[in-house]
């Protein structure tokens, strides 16, 4: 049969308004790492996605699908509910799958901060927005600004289910530049930092993230924020007293292992700068940029040939003993798991290696937690050290294990491993008991943890040899071991 011209133009014109209302309704703001804006009605902290309608008429999403894989564009699905003109719609990417139209929204993914695509497709399969978010710092938003088109900024005050009325940007802060790179320095130097324009530049050299209201005012030798104005002398810390490594790290401790006991004499110590950029005229500030420098005439041979890894975080995050989590706390009422350590806490950490010549293998921010059980409770803690994209690490890139023989030698970069300080073999012969012992099952079917002794230091203070052991509890282990993707077993 013949359509007449005249009737599928009325057609298309009737369609229209249709058509334009859904092209109105777009994807506003995403925030892809949640540690302390809202929550949800769990309590959780989930990575939100909102919608907005900037057209002049109310449009029904029933059937819409939201994704963050082109190929499964309707990966969730939206329910019978509309969203007005001008108005916001808060979806929290969450996993958690739920769609009723009368409680939250969760969508049964979740968003990767490291950066990944997201779309919103209507119920017919048209692509209605769609955007490659970038990754994302913790608590930074990625949105357009109300009345400014299509572009797409940072916003470091987000603003969920509302207008994006904060102030947006196309860039990110950058961090500081240092006139040297870290690691063994036989003569002392003067080290410059460096930042764009009219920025200031914020520092501390006791591990503490620089705070500009902490300047001139901390009475305690390890809170103190300077103000950059010239280059800061990098010289050996010889004659220094002790500071972290006088404070407690055990209270409560099995019959087994050892108590706590302050170093027999000074313990070598490394230079700590931490630096944050600010910009007066928008009061933005960087991340945090960490550098250690090891300053001796004898630094090159002092550790022979075993690589030094250098953990730096503010006091709070290690041992405050409301928030610290190598110390005991004082809320324990002597029962040993009630310890600060036994808490499974979470916290962020500078991480640098150093190979034995003093060259950086590699460095970044790193998510820390202590490992272990009841050996949480040794007097030095071991460590789990994860790459996450929220703090702008991905992934460790270094091959810790080459040379070595193990399965993971030739893997030349992971996701996390174990800064072990010898757990419950305190007591044991030799310290690498474990280690050799899943050594004897290398040419097994089994699977083993690669193994690697090192010299730790903890906020400029040595901290006694540790070992670095693959981590194998998690499905990035199994991936690199087994050819198994992880995302798609």
């Amino acid at each position: 049969m013949k359509s007449h011209p005249s009737r599928l133009i009325s057609l298309l014109i009737a369609w229209l308004p249709v058509l334009e209302a859904q092209a109105a309704v777009r994807i506003n703001e995403v925030l892809s790492s949640n540690t302390t804006s809202i929550i949800d009605e769990d309590g959780d902290h989930s990575d939100w996605i909102e919608l907005t309608n900037t057209g002049g008429a109310a449009v029904n999403l029933a059937g819409w699908g939201l994704s963050d894989a082109p190929a499964i564009p309707f990966k969730w699905r939206l329910p019978d509910i509309s969203l007005n003109p001008g108005g916001h719609m808060l979806i929290w990417a969450s996993s958690k799958n739920c769609s009723n139209p009368g409680a939250p929204l969760h969508a049964g993914f979740s968003i990767s901060s490291g950066g990944e695509p997201l779309l919103l497709t209507d119920s017919a399969g048209v692509t209605v927005d769609q955007t490659d978010l970038p990754p994302l710092p913790e608590n930074i938003s990625y949105g357009r600004k109300t009345g400014g088109g299509d572009a797409w900024f940072y916003f470091e005050k987000p603003t969920p289910n509302a207008a994006n009325t904060t102030p947006g940007y196309a860039e990110l802060m950058s961090e500081p530049q240092f006139s040297m790179a870290g690691g063994f320095h036989a003569e002392a130097f003067d080290l410059g930092l460096a930042v764009p324009g009219a920025w200031m530049i914020y520092y501390t050299l006791d591990g503490s993230e620089p705070d500009p209201s902490r300047v001139g005012t901390s009475a305690k030798p390890y809170r103190k924020t300077f103000v950059y104005t010239g280059p800061v002398p990098m010289r050996s810390r010889k004659g220094e007293p002790n500071v972290f490594s006088t404070i407690r790290t055990t209270a409560v401790v099995p019959s087994w292992l050892p108590q706590w006991q302050p170093p027999a004499g000074e313990v070598f110590k490394a230079n700590i700068v931490r630096a944050r950029a600010y910009d007066p005229a928008s009061g933005r500030f960087s991340r945090t940029a960490t550098r250690t420098f090891f300053v001796d005439p004898a630094i090159h041979g002092r550790y022979g040939k075993l690589p030094v890894i250098s953990v730096v975080s503010d006091y709070v995050n290690l041992f405050d003993n409301s928030t610290g989590i190598y110390v005991p706390g004082s809320s324990h009422g002597g029962v040993m798991l009630k310890q600060n350590f036994c808490r499974e806490w979470v916290r962020s950490a500078s991480v640098e290696w150093f190979d034995s010549d003093g060259s950086t293998g590699f460095e970044g921010t790193y998510e820390i937690n202590i490992q272990g059980s009841t050996s949480a409770a040794s007097p030095q803690k071991s460590l789990n050290v994860i790459a996450r994209s929220e703090l702008g690490t991905t992934s460790i890139p270094y091959p810790i294990f080459a040379g070595t023989g193990y399965p993971a030698a030739p893997f030349p970069s992971y996701k996390r491993f174990v800064l072990r300080s010898w757990g419950s073999a305190l007591n044991w012969p030799v310290f690498f008991s474990d280690a050799y012992n899943q050594s004897l099952a290398a040419d097994t079917d089994q699977s083993i943890q690669a193994y690697r002794p090192v010299i730790a230091f903890i906020n400029g203070e040595y901290w006694g040899i540790h070992e670095v052991r693959e981590s194998n509890k998690n499905s990035h282990y199994h991936q690199a071991h087994t050819g198994i993707n992880r995302d798609n077993p």
